[in-house]
């Protein structure tokens, strides 16, 4: 009997998509990826936060030279995290450096823009990806492979079909119909302040230092993060793109220029805001929790106050209804579900 070499397929070219395709192929396996955006559709972007399991995960996923532009592209964070009151005297500072042992820039925490992760993700996957390709359903084959259709009428077969195609994966929604997605009663409100000279001037120093958790004694807190970058140096950028290159990038794709901002989220029980959020755009929403932070320290007030308004989102916390799920707000990136 002849055996065939294994061909993966993945549904949806995000990041876990990408990062699966890059260990399969560097370990010789056949893989394909199936994205339902087109491939310029990630033009605009924001940051995004890797924490140690995350970077882990790149440094054994990609090539050395795209490790290492990672590492070159990448922002530096300060690893505490302080908690404040709503007056902003502090708590106590928790020193994620000693908790996570990540002295070791593998398992380390990395801000970084989402566009130039997609683009380092995206290196030598040419061959692999295809966009414009929106998943409908799978079907399994009688000689044990499985098949999936798309919208566009055409289809692809493979022996192991990988669902990366996010919270709401049409993937899971046809293996696992009985697990849903329920909200669990939390609402975050989420905006974004950019960091000017203006607003430096004003803003707290331990707001633009590290991550914070504002917490009063009510059943609600915030938390922000900054993504200050401050000015490249000339050193930086050339290490930039010398690593752009030595990986065969387009270094322009690696520049952060994104602005610096700060941002925050503000959670509460669904029950405990005096309107309907989801009726609301972001002025309504900033209005809201303007009316309820009335009595924290002034500076937190105007962070809010002074957001954009177009910055300002809604996001209810969900679960799967089949699962026992525990959730702890760590930081404002580290959302973590722990699954029984």
């Amino acid at each position: 009997m002849s055996l065939t070499p294994l061909h993966v397929i993945i549904i949806g070219g995000g990041i876990g998509g990408l990062c699966l395709a890059q260990k399969l192929k560097a370990t010789g396996i056949s893989v394909a990826v199936y994205e339902r955006n087109s491939s310029d559709v990630w033009q605009e972007g924001y940051h995004i936060h890797i924490n140690p399991f995350g970077s882990q995960a790149l440094y054994e996923s990609l090539p050395t030279a795209l490790w290492e532009a990672f590492l070159a592209t990448a922002r530096k964070t300060s690893l505490d995290t302080e908690f404040l009151t709503e007056q902003l005297q502090k708590l106590m500072v928790l020193n994620r450096a000693k908790a996570h042992g990540t002295g070791n820039p593998v398992r380390a925490h990395y801000p970084i823009s989402r566009i130039a992760l997609r683009s380092l993700l995206l290196a030598g996957l040419e061959d692999v990806v295809h966009f414009d390709k929106a998943f409908e359903r799978y079907e399994s084959t009688h000689d044990g492979k499985v098949t999936a259709y798309f919208a566009d009428g055409t289809s692809a077969t493979g022996d192991v079909l990988v669902g990366a195609d996010g919270a709401n994966s049409r993937v899971c929604k046809q293996y696992l119909p009985q697990a849903a997605r329920v909200e669990i009663g939390v609402v975050g409100v989420f905006g974004k302040l950019l960091l000017t000279e203006q607003t430096r001037a004003w803003l707290p120093s331990q707001l633009l230092l590290r991550t914070n958790l504002i917490m009063p004694r009510d059943r609600y807190f915030m938390v922000n993060n900054p993504f200050d970058r401050g000015p490249a140096s000339d050193e930086a950028l050339n290490r930039i793109y010398e690593k752009a290159k030595a990986a065969g990038l387009n270094p322009d794709l690696l520049i952060d220029n994104t602005p610096d901002s700060l941002l925050w989220g503000f959670f509460a029980p669904i029950n405990g805001y005096s309107l309907d959020m989801r009726s609301l755009d972001g002025h309504g929403l900033q209005r809201v929790i303007g009316q309820m932070i009335e009595r924290w320290h002034p500076d937190v007030r105007r962070l809010v106050a002074e957001a954009d308004p177009s910055s300002i989102s809604l996001n209810s916390l969900h679960a799967w209804s089949s699962c026992i799920l525990t959730l702890y707000l760590m930081t404002p990136y580290e959302v973590n579900y722990i699954i029984c």
